[in-house]
């Protein structure tokens, strides 16, 4: 086993590489894993941005590592594995730039966390109707407070900048 230093979700996160199954123990690094999806056959992979300690670029930065290291398997620190890690570290940095590029129209306007969860809601609700999942599918118990505290923790991120 390998443990590296993995940044982004908060500062002291690691990861750990298990070469027996080319797989990585992520924790929180690479965010979320939706069963419930999966079972609809659907693969939504979200970044956990809670706060006080995420930062974007490092989260960025720890997930790049990764995908240098053609793995076969993420083991998530919440809600299982998937053996689709590229997919899943693709979708974790494409929801990262949407929901900082929703952060930043809500920081212009100076609204709080409550919109900025709102919007990103919405982003999600949107992309997963178009995979044909219900506005009222189960899931939503989950991501609605995934998007809560996600949204606690950028608009944490862009107060510190500020300071």
């Amino acid at each position: 086993m390998e443990f590296l230093d993995t940044p982004g979700h908060a500062k002291h996160h690691f990861s750990i590489y298990d070469p027996i199954s080319n797989g990585m123990f992520t924790g929180d690094t690479v965010g979320i894993r939706y069963q419930q999806l999966i079972n609809e056959g659907v693969g939504l992979f979200l970044p956990s941005t809670s706060p006080n300690q995420f930062s974007p670029h490092d989260m960025k930065s720890s997930i790049e590592r990764m995908q240098e290291r053609n793995l076969s398997r993420i083991y998530f620190g919440h809600f299982g594995m998937t053996e689709s890690p590229d997919k899943a570290l693709r979708q974790v940095v494409e929801w990262l730039e949407i929901f900082m590029e929703e952060a930043e129209q809500v920081v212009d306007v100076e609204k709080g966390y409550d919109e900025l969860s709102r919007r990103m809601l919405v982003r999600v609700r949107e992309y997963l109707r178009g995979k044909g999942i219900d506005d009222n599918h189960e899931v939503y118990i989950l991501i609605n407070l995934d998007m809560q505290v996600s949204a606690l923790g950028i608009i944490d991120y862009y107060k510190k900048l500020k300071q």
